[in-house]
């Protein structure tokens, strides 16, 4: 009887210990995650200028679509990389090291072997596809372009594999250590830059191959330090892929493949439909106001990449205060990402005009709705992150496909058929992203009170 009362009294002080120990991890993630984001940022302010003297405006708005495209293949992994987030962190959160190794060393395996199967298709069919009416490059670029697209290619191909350490440092609660590899790799990339654009004369295929160096070299050195000086019993092994474990992490994955999918056509598509009615030099506003609002999205983003895993943890434990409590805290950071919006889009003329002087006008309407979009989005992350740390994604899956579906439609219809351009690109983003604005709340409220049932708990 005494032993079941101490129990009962031990219980919320354990619950107390494990929420403030929780808190302080992800504040410690996040002010480490704002100073490399903060570098990132201005990484990037650098970047597009220097980019733009060494490339002409054409050449670099085809440079951003081919990223995008190519970007596209990243989500071909059939979720695999979401549902090892999710399965790893429970089974870190349960100690069950030798199973988070067969996950881990499970996934690698499989990225190998659908790496292999894109670059055989690849090859296979590139010879059939006209990249130069997709790129809408005059017939002196296209021998340059293929090559381009090549090297390009070939390199997203082994950033497929190697980039998993990511998502396996992420599971682990360690985005902080995450995000550094990609200040790493834009630390370098910008270097090469610096060095072509002081000894070589403008290519892209130049720049091709120095963004791809970059990422797969500093990718590699972090999964040979990570596997082999910290995590080495989490190290990858030929001994611990499991088949029968992969059906775990694929029957949620294919669910956040299909809504990949819908992500892809939703936020990669703008700077191909604005190259086909626009033209290439087009993209090039829309992808500065993108920037310059993305610092919004990016420090909004920012604050949510440690909490993925941290709600699966707490969600697993069934830490609901711990839940409700940092879901309102992002809410009123996301009432304060509102007046910054407010604020960059009232200076916006006058960055510009620093940033660029003349190169480059963009239209006030476009960073408005640049603006209206990345408040969306940071909306839709608030709940999402959450929903997607449970795993019941299915009301989010249908979303995305409504989305997508009306996407591309809407897009086209407001920038061709109204005039608006590249703004109407954008407000076509808005209106898709407008489903899970108002669903996604209250499936987490559904979710976070248990009372979510059919379509709300799959």
């Amino acid at each position: 009887m005494i032993n079941h009362l101490l129990l009962r009294l031990k219980a919320p002080a354990q619950l107390l210990k494990l929420t403030h120990e929780r808190s302080l991890r992800i504040s410690k993630n996040i002010v480490a995650l704002f100073f490399i984001q903060g570098c990132v940022i201005l990484l990037g302010f650098v970047r597009v200028p220097l980019l733009l003297n060494y490339l002409d405006t054409f050449s670099y708005g085809v440079w951003l679509t081919i990223g995008s495209v190519i970007n596209w293949l990243a989500f071909f992994d059939i979720g695999l990389g979401n549902g090892l987030r999710n399965k790893l962190t429970e089974a870190l959160s349960n100690k069950n090291y030798q199973l988070a190794r067969v996950y881990i060393s499970t996934t690698y395996i499989i990225l190998i072997l659908l790496a292999s199967f894109l670059t055989i298709m690849f090859l296979i069919f590139t010879q059939f596809i006209n990249w130069s009416a997709i790129f809408k490059v005059p017939s002196l670029m296209v021998n340059e372009l293929q090559e381009v697209i090549l090297i390009v290619f070939l390199f997203f191909a082994l950033r497929f594999v190697v980039q998993l350490v990511n998502t396996v440092l992420i599971a682990n609660q360690k985005p902080a250590l995450s995000s550094s590899i990609a200040l790493i790799e834009g630390i370098i990339f910008l270097a090469i830059v610096w060095i072509l654009h002081k000894t070589t004369v403008g290519s892209l295929l130049n720049i091709s191959f120095a963004s791809g160096f970059s990422g797969i070299f500093v990718l590699l050195i972090a999964n040979i330090i990570f596997f082999t000086k910290y995590c080495r019993n989490l190290a990858p092994s030929f001994r611990y892929t499991s088949f029968k474990h992969l059906r775990e992490i694929v029957n949620l994955g294919i669910q956040f493949f299909l809504i990949q999918i819908a992500v892809i056509i939703i936020f990669s598509t703008d700077n191909l439909i604005i190259t086909q009615i626009l033209g290439p030099e087009e993209v090039v506003p829309y992808n500065i106001a993108f920037r310059y609002l993305g610092v919004i999205s990016l420090g909004f983003g920012t604050l949510m990449i440690p909490l993925w895993a941290a709600y699966t943890e707490a969600y697993v434990k069934n830490d609901m205060l711990w839940i409700k409590s940092t879901i309102n805290k992002t809410i009123q950071i996301w009432l304060l990402s509102l007046l910054g919006v407010c604020c960059l889009i009232f200076a916006s003329g006058k960055v510009y005009e620093f940033w660029f002087g003349n190169k480059v006008a963009v239209p006030i309407i476009l960073t408005i709705s640049m603006g209206a979009f990345v408040l969306i989005q940071a909306w839709n992350m608030i709940f999402v992150h959450f929903i997607n740390a449970t795993g019941k994604v299915r009301l989010q899956l249908y979303c995305s496909i409504l989305a997508a579906v009306v996407n591309i439609p809407i897009s086209v219809y407001l920038a061709k058929d109204l005039g608006l351009g590249s703004t109407g690109v954008i407000l076509g983003s808005c209106v898709s992203l407008s489903f899970a604005a108002i669903l996604a709340p209250i499936q987490y409220y559904k979710i976070a009170n248990g009372k979510a049932v059919k379509l709300w708990a799959k």
